[in-house]
């Protein structure tokens, strides 16, 4: 079977050091840092005060104002990145096939803000007081779902969502749908998260927890080799007791241990 040649035509990007390729690279080259104080919520109750949050995003290329009642800063992020991909490969979507272009979209999360804003909704004015576009918004395949819109590609349009391989996971799938003919065009983007509250809350559990599974793992690391000395001492003095080899006597107290660490 014959496949086809896979090659980056394009790209776009919005992040912390730059929202345009460019932009982008020289932050890199300069060593630009994109970490500063947290502005976009309170976070003086949590241990993290700086974070990397996209500066001066130029929201007027590409959206309205209403744009941004059915849409979630994540996907607004996704399909700016997405139009500066497409205007830097210069294709032109009226000569291409649309059936034969699609997007895929690498999130980890998807609309964060708007879970976090309709929850807190909820919570304090009611379930009835929930926006009627909390799901539309929320979803994390809208991102591709937006973009296909915008754009007009009418193939493959899908979200995925595989935690922080979800960007490897993404490139592989577009790779593969070109690849193997099954599209002439595909457009990537490669997102994690909007910056909220819950997200950084979620990402301290998560740290707090493998450091709780670390203290765990080396308790019992030390807890095995005081076992292990102290069998070995044991061993000594109850091989001369019972008149055994002093390695059956290790064998029998060996068991035993790996016995109660396996209960």
């Amino acid at each position: 079977m014959s496949t086809n040649r896979v090659v980056v035509t394009g790209y776009g990007v919005t992040s912390p050091i730059g929202n345009t390729p460019e932009e982008f690279w020289n932050s890199l080259h300069d060593g630009k840092i994109g970490i500063k104080p947290i502005t976009k919520f309170d976070a003086s109750e949590i241990p993290v005060f700086n974070a990397g949050d996209i500066q001066d995003f130029p929201f007027d290329k590409y959206f309205v104002k209403k744009d941004t009642n059915r849409m979630d800063t994540y996907s607004l992020y996704a399909i700016y990145a997405a139009m500066e991909a497409l205007e830097n490969s210069g294709l032109n979507m009226e000569e291409e096939d649309r059936d034969r272009v699609g997007v895929i979209v690498s999130s980890g999360i998807g609309g964060l803000q708007e879970l976090e804003d309709q929850i807190i909704r909820m919570h304090e004015r009611g379930m009835k007081r929930i926006k009627p576009m909390f799901i539309p918004k929320a979803l994390s395949n809208m991102g591709a779902g937006n973009i296909a819109l915008k754009i007009g590609a009418q193939g493959v349009c899908k979200s995925v969502t595989t935690a922080c391989a979800s960007a490897n996971d993404a490139i592989g799938e577009a790779f593969r749908e070109i690849k193997f003919g099954l599209h002439d065009v595909v457009l990537v983007v490669l997102k994690l998260q909007s910056l909220r509250l819950v997200s950084v809350v979620l990402m301290l559990l998560q740290h707090f927890q493998q450091q709780r599974i670390q203290s765990v793992h080396q308790f019992h690391l030390i807890k095995t080799v005081m076992v292990l000395l102290w069998v070995k001492v044991q061993g000594f003095s109850l091989s001369k007791a019972w008149n055994m080899p002093k390695n059956v006597v290790l064998t029998s107290w060996l068991r035993l241990l790996v016995t109660v660490q396996t209960v």
